[in-house]
């Protein structure tokens, strides 16, 4: 069952895909690196909304130590130059992913 909620962001997702906003932007470049270095940056940048940006939340969600959560989101600060204090970087990164998610989620549905 698609909610409402969940038809618009899937609307913005295909928005973000046909005008080709996602082609070079942060979390394109994150899932390059983790496939290229076997990381686990984008697991990790998936864990900081829905944990509320905390490291023990984060650590226990991604089954690691709170130092592994805390190397990470040091990592994707500097490596990516991602500010996740920043409000307006933390929603457009968590726009990214929930339209990334919904779009796979429909090509699966479609299949």
């Amino acid at each position: 069952m698609v909610h409402s909620g969940d038809a618009r962001a899937h609307e913005i997702g295909a928005f973000i895909a046909d005008t080709g906003l996602s082609d070079v932007d942060d979390i394109t470049r994150i899932q390059t690196s983790d496939a290229e270095q076997q990381t686990d940056y984008l697991d990790t940048l998936r864990a900081y909304p829905a944990s509320n940006g905390s490291i023990s939340a984060m650590a226990e969600r991604l089954h690691v130590h709170n130092n592994t959560v805390r190397y990470r989101v040091s990592r994707l600060a500097k490596d990516f130059n991602l500010d996740l204090d920043a409000p307006q970087k933390r929603l457009w990164l968590w726009l990214r992913l929930m339209t990334m998610d919904l779009a796979g989620q429909a090509r699966r549905g479609a299949a």
